[in-house]
């Protein structure tokens, strides 16, 4: 190859010439492929956003959130401008007047003088001086609950909040450096880390944290004028130690008053307002079960009205299903990132829903925030102005919400919410050694429905929850796994319905053709399976008498909540149709699946699945309410309304549908037979109704009886139609949860509020239900369905009778239930717009 280069060219000259003229072209394309990759494709766009960025100067302006409404228009949270008081985490944690003790026992001696001391000796200096500057701190706490109108206790309670809270996050924080070092060290090198090597200070340690809310703008003119003080104060002193300096005597005496003010700065912010957190009014006592009735009223205050399901607000934190939204929260490396700039996303510490609609309607309620850009190039401002979040109208009506959560009240006064003696928890020979006893406090829940348009009219939860609770008891009510509070039962809770199933049982069979309307049923055996007399029996077929119904219809068997009856049925359905056609009717009432309420918090309950197999144990049972189903509060409810008319089928709702986001409601039709509609709501009504003439063709809902022979009506609402049904479902054992730590028998360690099979039982029963239908005089059909339900109480009838009765009093009072009803309310209360109390 190089004798023919040289027969070619035979000058060595130009074959120089040539070598260097192809070193240059290859140069020339490789700068020329630079180049090319500088000024075109995704290097290019990359140095273009980042030069972009460079001569771009963005800052953001907050937006606000959007409001909420109730049915009636009226506001329940809304986002206003106000200030809060900040003070440093020095200043909290203490360590500021250590520091500034430290700094005054170094300016009594030289610089030559402090660094000879040991870390001993310097201390020991250090505390000498530290008293007056604790005492300023203590001044501090006390002026700022004067200004801020608290208690000092309030102030000291956020700031050991504050302090425990980011200790927490430093040590949770070196923790995890700690076992990532330990992932790279051998063994001898882990075990000689000192405290120091692995110690990560965390972001909050050099932030301020607020201690006062929503002061008011003349307590931040107070605040900045002693922050003036301070500033004016603090440059004087520094001028006479670097004066001192510079002449060679001594440092002067700290005689400043106001530098710990220096740590404290007034912040603006946007709040969260609450209107109805807390208020008072005064409840008419004199129509409570006679036990409980007083003459005099009572005057109530009800805090955290409908917070369940308003929900409150939370900083977002990673994992959140909003934590992905750019670009707040993106990596600036990350080549995903999208250019343009999502200004809804979210940054550290955005507030986010926690819980109820604040969390369920996030994505409507938040707004975008405004974006200033300066170019500092052309020095022009490009301004995109903030965009406000969308309001969210809700169904519920929260004056009836505040009176129903003051009837549901554990309040002794009130009564409705302890454990009576006419409860009578449990039949005597089959006392359970953990129901309530007289007085104890009762959990439980209730819901109104509007029948025509299933709106959710007001729901309760007992016990409730307030923003107090939150922020002052959250640590005793997140662990609260007894009681759980944070629970909103109404459509988070499942429970056995009971014999409440009664009616849609014989709907579904009257409509289906497996019985008749008026057919008779033989209940004389007093229980369903003959060889098992004790396993499915009536409730009156118990020691001493074995008291047995005769011949039942259908209508009389609601009226008397017989069992057998309706095993009967589920046998019938058996026969004909297969036991889970039991299962496939729960269904098309709504058991067993969510009906999208507009709450994150909503359960499906349970049924057998789909196409399983039932067995005739499992149908009679579900025919009662108990076994192999449970249901919310609000299927209860619904599923009556969808009786009432007449098998349409309308998913209920708490959000009014101009609000709810994605498709609207679809609603199914049953095709109850009008017979079924006709017979299921003919026994509510005798339930409800009928005193009967030997006690045993009583209405289970009709009277409650007291200790001393007395009775009491249970619904006794004048101009208003009742159709009730109780239940009293046998419940399993509530048992002690695991407290988080323990051993499970499966060799797991289990989680803090983890079920646990083997522990103690701490209430054990029957849940009491009632849901009534109520008509007002005049209306065609009922319009509006109630349940409620109390936890291991007793008797349905008797102990959540009379808190139906006062819920439909409560609604006569705010105009649900008719004039005539209106009129027989008003002179025994107060006036529907009650008495404002404390707006949190």
């Amino acid at each position: 190859m190089r004798s023919v280069l040289r027969q070619i060219i035979p000058s060595m000259f130009h074959r120089r010439l040539l070598l260097l003229g192809g070193v240059s072209i290859v140069l020339m394309g490789l700068l020329a492929g630079q180049t090319a990759k500088l000024t075109t494709g995704e290097e290019h766009d990359k140095r273009q956003a980042a030069l972009k960025a460079h001569l771009e100067n963005a800052t953001y302006t907050p937006t606000s959130r959007g409001k909420i409404y109730d049915r009636k228009g009226r506001p329940l949270a809304e986002d206003r401008p106000g200030w809060d008081v900040q003070v440093s985490f020095a200043l909290l944690s203490g360590n500021w007047a250590y520091d500034q003790a430290e700094m005054a026992a170094r300016r009594t001696m030289s610089r030559q003088a402090w660094r000879s001391l040991t870390l001993e000796q310097r201390a020991e200096q250090t505390w000498r001086f530290i008293e007056p500057y604790l005492v300023k701190i203590e001044t501090l706490k006390v002026t700022l609950a004067e200004l801020g109108g608290v208690q000092i206790e309030q102030i000291e309670d956020r700031q050991r909040e504050v302090v425990r809270w980011v200790q927490t996050m430093g040590a949770n924080a070196t923790a995890a450096n700690r076992r990532n070092k330990y992932k790279i060290l051998t063994e001898d090198q882990a075990k000689n880390l000192s405290w120091a090597e692995v110690d990560v200070p965390v972001r909050e340690e050099y932030q301020p944290h607020s201690v006062l809310y929503d002061v008011t703008p003349e307590t931040v003119t107070w605040i900045e004028q002693f922050i003036a003080k301070a500033k004016q104060e603090d440059e004087a002193f520094q001028a006479q130690v670097k004066q001192a300096r510079v002449n060679g005597q001594p440092a002067p005496e700290d005689t400043r008053e106001y530098d710990v003010w220096l740590e404290v700065s007034p912040v603006r912010v946007r709040k969260r307002v609450y209107y109805w957190e807390s208020r008072t009014f005064e409840f008419d006592r004199s129509t409570l079960p006679t036990p409980l009735a007083k003459s005099e009223p009572l005057l109530v205050t009800v805090d955290g009205i409908g917070r369940h399901i308003i929900g409150t607000l939370r900083p977002i934190h990673k994992g959140d299903p909003h934590w992905d939204r750019y670009p707040f929260t993106r990596d600036a490396d990350d080549p995903e990132a999208p250019d343009v700039v999502d200004l809804a996303g979210y940054r550290p510490n955005d507030l986010i829903g926690r819980f109820g609609i604040e969390r369920s309607m996030e994505s409507v309620l938040r707004g975008s925030r405004g974006q200033r850009v300066l170019h500092l190039d052309t020095g022009e401002e490009t301004i995109q102005r903030p965009i406000a979040g969308e309001n969210v109208h809700l169904t519920i009506d929260i004056q009836l919400q505040m009176r129903i959560q003051a009837i549901m009240s554990q309040d002794p006064a009130i009564g409705l919410m302890r454990s009576q003696p006419w409860h009578k928890s449990g039949y005597p020979s089959e006392k359970k050694p953990q129901t309530p006893k007289p007085g104890d406090a009762l959990n439980g829940a209730a819901i109104v429905l509007d029948i025509d348009n299933s709106e959710i009219v007001a729901a309760v939860s007992v016990p409730g929850l307030s923003i107090n609770d939150l922020e002052n008891r959250s640590v005793e009510v997140f662990g609260d796994f007894e009681n759980l509070p944070t629970m909103f039962r109404p459509v988070g809770y499942r429970y056995e319905p009971g014999s409440t199933n009664k009616p849609l049982v014989l709907a579904a069979g009257i409509t289906d053709g497996i019985i008749g309307p008026d057919e008779i049923i033989d209940c004389s055996q007093g229980h369903l399976w003959e060889d098992s007399p004790t396993t499915f029996r009536d409730w009156i077929f118990r020691p001493p008498h074995y008291t047995k119904f005769g011949e039942l219809t259908g209508v009389e068997a609601i009226k008397v909540s017989s069992n057998v009856y309706f095993g009967r049925v589920a046998q019938k359905f058996g026969q004909s149709l297969g036991y889970q056609r039991m299962a496939e009717w729960f269904s098309l009432f709504g058991f067993g699946r969510l009906s999208g309420s507009g709450l994150n918090e909503e359960v499906r309950g349970a049924l057998p699945p789909v196409g399983s197999k039932v067995s005739e144990r499992q149908a009679a049972y579900m025919a009662i309410g108990e076994g192999a189903m449970s249901a919310t509060p609000m299927q209860v409810a619904n599923a009556h309304a969808t009786l009432a008319r007449g098998g349409l089928y309308i998913p209920p709702t708490f959000i009014q549908d101009r609000s709810r986001i994605g498709a609207q409601r679809q609603t199914s039709q049953l095709h109850l037979s009008p017979a079924a509609r006709d017979r299921a709501l003919r026994g509510m009504e005798a339930s409800a109704n009928t005193r009967g003439t030997s006690g045993l063709d009583r209405g289970t809902t009709y009277w409650i009886g007291f200790e001393d022979g007395s009775h009491d009506r249970v619904f006794n609402v004048e101009g208003v139609k009742v159709m009730a049904k109780s239940g009293t479902a046998d419940a399993p054992p509530f048992r002690r949860v695991f407290d988080g730590g323990e051993e499970k028998p499966d060799g797991t360690i289990a989680k803090a509020g983890e079920y646990n099979r083997n522990g103690a039982i701490i209430r054990e029963g029957y849940h009491g239900w009632v849901v009534a239908l109520v008509q007002p005089e005049g209306e065609p059909r009922p319009t509006h369905a109630i349940a409620v339900v109390v936890e291991y109480a007793g008797s349905g009838g008797r102990v959540a009778g009379p808190i139906v009765n006062q819920i439909i009093r409560a609604m006569a009072v705010e105009g649900y239930l008719g004039e005539e009803a209106l009129r027989a309310m008003l002179p025994q209360t107060d006036s529907p717009e009650g008495t404002d109390g404390a707006a949190g």
